[in-house]
Formats: structure tokens, C-alpha cells, sequence
């Protein structure tokens, strides 16, 4: 099991963390517990951004051709996200090719009970790990479990 803190006023977890959840992004699936240390409250007026708790990314697609003039280069990942909102957990699928971004599958996480996510959607090479917010660090400690099934 992976127990993910990101402090307060970081956007991170330790490094060893990321690197287990690096290692934990090649999985099938991956199991995911939202506690009451995973709560955070966000100033007046700020977005509730999405955090990214799992996922994978690519600076080069190549859309099947060897041919290098058919590659497309940019920023494209695919993700795990996961929000406290409105009082409960939301976790999502997140797909972002460059300047666009996408939703899909929100779902609720229920505290203290383990949600199964499916990994197999992931399709870039490039592991990616927990990530706070957008521009904002945690306003608290925060902490969340990922186990492997």
C-alpha cells in the first residue's frame, strides 16, 4: 500500500511516494481510500481544481507512422483525478492533448471505503504520480491511500 501526504503549502508528496505511484501506474487497476485527513478547504473564490492522483503522459505521439513529419509533439496525458467538492470525493477521468482538456466518468468516493479504479484506458508510456491542484499547494496536510489489488 501507498500512503500519499502531501504537506501543507507543497503540491507533491516525497519522492519516494511519487516514485510508488510511478510504479503503480503500469497496474492493471489500483484501489483508492479517501480518509478525513484527505479533506482540505480551498480560500473563498478559488476553483476547485482537480488533483491528479494516477496517470500516465507523452510528449511525442506518433499516431501509428514511423514517419517522423506525422508525429505530433506536446503535452498529452491521461489521468486519475480525483476533488473534495461540495462535500464528498470526485474522482474522474482526465485526458489533456495540449490546450484541451476533458472529463469523463465522475464518480463518488465514499471515505473510509476503497474505490477500484481501472488503469488499462492509460495508454502513454511516460509514468506520472500525485500531483495537488493547479496553481495552489495543499492549505493543509493532505492524505489519501493507493493499494494494488
Amino acid at each position: 500500500m501507498n500512503s500519499v501526504r502531501i504537506n501543507k503549502g507543497k503540491q507533491n508528496p516525497n519522492i519516494f511516494t511519487k516514485l510508488h505511484t510511478y510504479l503503480q501506474s503500469y497496474s492493471k487497476s489500483i484501489n483508492v481510500m479517501f480518509t478525513e485527513d484527505s479533506a482540505y478547504e480551498l480560500p473563498a473564490g478559488e476553483q476547485a481544481d482537480w488533483n491528479k492522483l494516477i496517470g500516465r503522459k507523452a510528449f511525442i505521439r506518433t499516431n501509428g507512422s514511423l514517419n517522423p513529419l506525422d508525429w505530433e509533439f506536446g503535452r498529452f496525458e491521461q489521468f486519475w483525478v480525483w476533488r473534495k467538492y461540495e462535500g464528498e470525493y470526485q474522482v474522474a477521468k482526465y485526458v489533456r492533448e495540449n490546450d484541451k482538456f476533458w472529463w469523463f466518468m465522475e464518480r463518488t468516493a465514499n471515505e473510509g471505503w476503497w474505490k477500484t479504479l481501472d488503469l488499462t484506458w492509460f495508454t502513454y508510456l511516460l509514468p506520472s504520480g500525485s500531483y495537488f491542484g493547479g496553481n495552489n499547494p495543499t492549505p493543509n496536510r493532505v492524505y489519501y491511500h493507493v493499494l494494488v489489488p
